[in-house]
């Protein structure tokens, strides 16, 4: 999303924090709120709740500061979030692990919960990695055993819906396969992305992709990318509107990235070598038509920014004395990239979260430091009909699963001096008040410093919604086009595709 005061683009602020317990508390994934623009941590923790409990954290954008936790759990049991997206009530859909169940649950803007389901077998345990919405439903992926499990969920009522599972079915019997990230397309289908074993004697790891038909669980395409003699891992996905998309993961130590066309084809891979051993858990589509990946680098945490064509724009890295590991991140109303993961270098107890609020031009002086990657192409293979999708035959069981939710206020210690706080005098966020309007799919979502009347014009001129903002993020829902907007002294121009 392009942000933009009076043609001039605004960053709110930059910060790095850590926020954490007696125990481990960790990262897995993070989402934007529709409706304020704040970004919302899903992830785990032993320090609260009954010693192993799915965590949900909101953060003020602009500070970074601790807007309010909930643990979700019962004891004797473990549950994890891993993954959690938006829904444009401001609320949020989460999927994890709940002991043996794959889980999904729906919150509203409070974190109350509005259902929340499990499914499992007497095959084997079971887990969700990754959710996506899809005509009506949510499809969560994740594992049963050695196969990729998926399960559709009614995005209104949470029951279920159709189910299935992938297994490797090759000479040597069958091949574990895992599903660890998913991305809807344009036409409302759900790109998959994972790995598989190749065989049974060298147990190299291919990145495997598959798309599947909206609301439901029939494949379009699949492939299986990657060599006889390397391990290649894929552990995330996103998309364009166009229903291009990218992999990230890793080939052996160095960073994997590998563009594909709407059809699955392969159009470009890239490999990433910092001289260590790196590893990339997360790639975002970003507002100026380029990607963002997120990861690790030695034991660092690493962020890059990269064009369309994969050329690195820049690399940075921040790191304490211990691991540091970013495991998802996502690009803000303002421009901003928000950051997540956990390290055990710095803050309470073992593990403790880590978030960092990152300007789209990487720069935070005092806080990260640029790193070199060195860029290679490489030719991998690009296979398709690897596998069946089809109706799992075991006894599946399952319902509703009823958590006791817990609020939690973690210890919160700032790793980097805030830049906001820092270069206010300076400008870096003007002292009189800004309205910011940033473009997203759509919708337009307007920052204010000010309560204020706004008119939108259409490019016929004429008034296509008058309102009220408040200070903080405003979304208006918008058809697709160009308009000029005008708030109080503000004014400016607008896109939504």
């Amino acid at each position: 999303m392009m942000c933009t005061m009076m043609g001039v683009l605004v960053i709110t602020g930059a910060w790095a924090k850590v926020f954490g317990g007696p125990g481990d508390d960790f990262a897995y994934s993070v989402a934007i709120g529709a409706t304020d623009g704040n970004p919302v941590i899903a992830g785990y923790t032993t320090s609260y709740g009954n010693n192993g409990e799915a965590l949900l954290m909101r953060l003020s954008l602009n500070t970074g500061d601790f807007m309010g936790a909930i643990t979700y759990g019962e004891a004797s049991y473990l549950q994890e979030a891993r993954s959690i997206i938006a829904t444009p009530d401001g609320g949020f859909v989460i999927t994890g692990k709940w002991e043996r169940f794959l889980w999904l649950f729906r919150v509203n803007y409070t974190g109350g919960i509005i259902w929340s389901r499990g499914i499992a077998s007497l095959a084997g345990g079971a887990g969700g990695y990754a959710v996506a919405r899809t005509s009506g439903y949510f499809l969560s992926v994740g594992y049963l055993a050695d196969d990729i499990f998926a399960f559709l969920w009614n995005g209104s009522s949470g029951d279920a819906g159709y189910y299935t599972n992938q297994a490797e079915d090759g000479e040597q019997g069958p091949l574990e396969i895992k599903a660890l990230a998913a991305a809807t397309a344009p036409d409302s289908g759900v790109i998959v992305a994972g790995w598989r074993y190749q065989d049974y004697y060298y147990h190299n790891t291919n990145a495997y992709v598959f798309k599947t038909n909206p609301g439901s669980l029939t494949r379009q395409w699949d492939r299986d990318i990657g060599d006889d003699y390397h391990d290649e891992e894929a552990y995330s996905v996103c998309v364009w509107p166009n229903g291009s998309s990218a992999i990230a993961g890793r080939r052996d130590g160095d960073i994997l990235v590998v563009n594909l066309a709407s059809n699955g084809s392969v159009s470009w891979v890239k490999r990433y070598d910092a001289g260590t051993s790196e590893a990339a858990y997360s790639i975002i589509t970003t507002s100026d038509g380029g990607y963002a990946i997120a990861g690790v680098r030695a034991g660092d945490i690493l962020v890059a920014k990269l064009a369309s064509d994969g050329q690195v724009v820049w690399a940075r890295t921040i790191g304490t004395s211990g691991v540091d590991v970013a495991t998802s991140l996502a690009q803000a109303p303002d421009g901003s990239l928000i950051v997540v993961g956990y390290t055990n270098g710095i803050g309470s107890g073992g593990y403790d979260i880590l978030a960092i609020n990152l300007p789209p031009n990487g720069e935070y002086q005092g806080c990260l430091s640029s790193v070199s990657l060195n860029i290679s192409g490489t030719s991998l293979g690009s296979m398709s009909g690897y596998g069946a999708l089809g109706p799992f035959a075991c006894y599946l069981y399952g319902g509703d699963l009823t958590p006791s939710t817990v609020g939690v206020n973690p210890a919160i210690l700032n790793i980097c001096q805030p830049l906001y706080e820092e270069n206010e005098e300076k400008g870096w966020i003007p002292s009189e008040p800004r309205i910011t309007c940033c473009s997203a799919p759509g919708a337009l979502i307007f920052y204010s410093d000010i309560e204020t009347e706004i008119r939108i014009y259409g490019s016929d001129g004429r008034v296509v919604y008058r309102g009220d903002i408040g200070e903080g993020n405003n979304r208006i829902s918008i058809e697709a086009g160009v308009y000029l907007w005008q708030a109080g002294p503000y004014k400016g121009k607008a896109v939504v595709r």
